[in-house]
């Protein structure tokens, strides 16, 4: 018997319905059958590659809450990796109906039966007919989050590099950033010059796009020491930037409070963005002992006028 008389006569609804009474007996119970609907059976994969399963229906639940899906494949040949050519179609018939069915549906809601491989060809079938079989040493049917989750579900190792990089990207704070480079240093010391280079190369770029440190300081750092040192050294240039920046806006406001706010206000633009340091020290005392914004002023800027 050829696969076009068999598509033929496993097109209607009825003849579905007797197949799955007769060879799925514990499933029953839970379709109805008066919704019996055959659909496309072009299934695209995420690589784009379109896989064509030889006929698929759906049904809704005898309670209403959800949709059942029952594949049939026809097969005039002996095919070892059946268990997984079905596998794969139920997978993607899923998709495909978590993806066209507006509104989508839940995927708690979707009950997909065991795929019906109507086999025509010679003898009897010989090959698997599970994964369990196809694959006895198991086959995975979850999967582990590891970055987000890495702390609360890694591999008990004292330093582990998914960890430290989840720790990395989640740190906010100075010293929550520093120890998490100080623990992807201590992997690189442990495995070679070959992973040092490279996370030295990954880290440095994420420093960079974080603003952590600049581009001059990453081309300098080719190891994770390297790196580390950077980072410390753009902590040294920050701390030294907002310390000034703080000390400009305290002598502003004492400015402003004795000459009126014009005076800090200027007092500010001559500083400078970041405040020039020597225009600092001039200001400390220039302060307290000036008479008049204008005398202020013309100490502050120095001979560098302005």
């Amino acid at each position: 018997m050829r696969d076009p008389l068999l598509k033929r006569l496993f097109g209607h609804a009825e003849v579905v319905e007797i197949l799955i009474r007769d060879m799925l007996p514990e499933d029953v119970g839970r379709i109805d059958f008066a919704t019996l609907e055959k659909v496309g059976t072009e299934l695209v994969g995420e690589a784009l590659v379109r896989r064509y399963p030889d006929m698929l229906w759906t049904a809704r639940t005898r309670d209403g809450t959800g949709r059942v899906l029952i594949l049939t494949e026809f097969q005039g040949q002996q095919d070892r990796l059946m268990p997984l050519r079905t596998t794969i179609y139920s997978h993607l018939a899923v998709q495909e109906l978590l993806r066209r069915t507006r509104p989508a549906p839940s995927p708690a809601s979707i009950d997909v039966l065991r795929p019906l491989v109507i086999y025509h060809g010679p003898g009897a079938w010989r090959g698997p007919t599970s994964l369990d079989e196809l694959f006895p040493r198991g086959i995975p049917r979850e999967f582990r989050v590891v970055f987000r989750d890495a702390e609360r579900g890694g591999s008990g190792a004292a330093v582990d590099l998914v960890g430290a990089m989840a720790s990395l990207d989640r740190e906010r704070s100075l010293a929550g950033t520093l120890a998490a480079l100080g623990r992807l240093r201590q992997i690189a010391e442990r495995t070679g010059d070959r992973l040092d280079r490279l996370l030295a190369e990954c880290i440095g770029a994420w420093l960079v796009s974080k603003g952590r440190i600049t581009k001059d300081q990453n081309r300098e750092a080719t190891t994770m020491t390297q790196v580390m040192t950077e980072y410390e050294r753009s902590l040294e240039e920050w701390g030294s930037e907002k310390y000034a920046e703080g000390h400009a806006a305290a002598l502003c406001r004492l400015a402003g409070r004795r000459f009126g706010e014009d005076a800090g206000e200027r007092l500010a633009d001559i500083f400078g963005t970041p405040p020039d340091s020597q225009r600092l020290a001039r200001a400390e005392a220039a302060v307290i002992e000036c008479s008049t914004a204008e005398e202020l002023l013309r100490r502050v800027r120095g001979s560098s006028g302005g």
